[in-house]
């Protein structure tokens, strides 16, 4: 947490002084694009674009049975962050997101491996575990799906800084859906998602959505998980890992 501190002060400390006393004009000059406020939290830029900007392009690019027209819209607004590392990270991470939840499990991996994340903050080293986790949980392998939100969750750890929330509560509903599949808690988890279930970006509400229809066939409440599974044949027809419960789940392919 303290280097993740650290580093979001260094990219905060100048945006709040030109606040405090300079102009808005001097500080949009300095930041081209708006997003670059919250920071690494482009950690999913989706969290904060899809929902207020982006939603019905996304939405439309998710009917097609490619995803190509999918991550062109996922990444389109990364291309515009002038701060490098942030950019580097959002659009791979962004890019291997659309991947996995198309099913295509070795692009998605391929596309996290051409980052050194090593050599990055802790705050970007999250992003590759998160994919992992995602790829694991709908290849039926619970325990290391769980296992890489956690790391995940601990990497990103942050103090209260703009967008933190946001980005943690992702974070949080990636480790509880991994704690439903596990049968751990079940009722408290799926009562934790619902709580942040209509406030959730389209992506991690999509990924939540999965993870209650599972929870929910645990509960052998049917008619809950059915509307869950319609919701995600509806939004994102052609993305099969969204529609699979936890026993149909192929195992994966290739080794994370």
């Amino acid at each position: 947490m303290k280097k993740n501190n650290k580093y979001l002060l260094k990219l905060w400390v100048p945006i709040v002084l030109l606040i405090t006393f300079g102009s808005m004009s001097l500080l949009l000059g300095m930041v081209k694009d708006p997003f670059i406020l919250i920071g690494p939290f482009m950690l999913i830029v989706v969290l904060f674009i899809i929902k207020f900007r982006m939603g019905k392009k996304l939405i439309n690019a998710l009917q097609k049975d490619t995803p190509e027209p999918f991550i062109r819209a996922m990444i389109a607004p990364a291309k515009r962050i002038s701060q490098k590392d942030i950019r580097e990270a959002s659009l791979a991470y962004n890019t291997a997101l659309a991947y996995v939840i198309y099913g295509q499990y070795e692009e998605a991996v391929q596309t996290m491996n051409n980052i050194n994340w090593g050599t990055k903050e802790p705050i970007y080293q999250a992003l590759p575990h998160n994919i992992r986790s995602l790829i694991h949980y709908f290849s039926g392998e619970i325990t290391a799906g769980l296992a890489s939100a956690r790391k995940a969750r601990a990497l990103a750890s942050v103090s209260v800084f703009p967008g933190a929330k946001k980005s943690m509560e992702t974070y949080d509903t990636y480790v509880e859906i991994g704690q439903i599949l596990s049968g751990i808690n079940i009722d408290e988890h799926i009562n934790n998602i619902q709580i942040k279930y209509e406030k959730l970006p389209l992506l991690p509400k999509l990924i939540a959505s999965w993870g209650l229809l599972n929870g929910y066939a645990q509960q052998h409440d049917m008619n809950k998980s059915r509307i869950m599974l319609e919701y995600c044949q509806s939004i994102a027809p052609h993305c099969k890992p969204l529609h699979l419960t936890q026993e149909s789940s192929p195992p994966a392919s290739i080794l994370l």
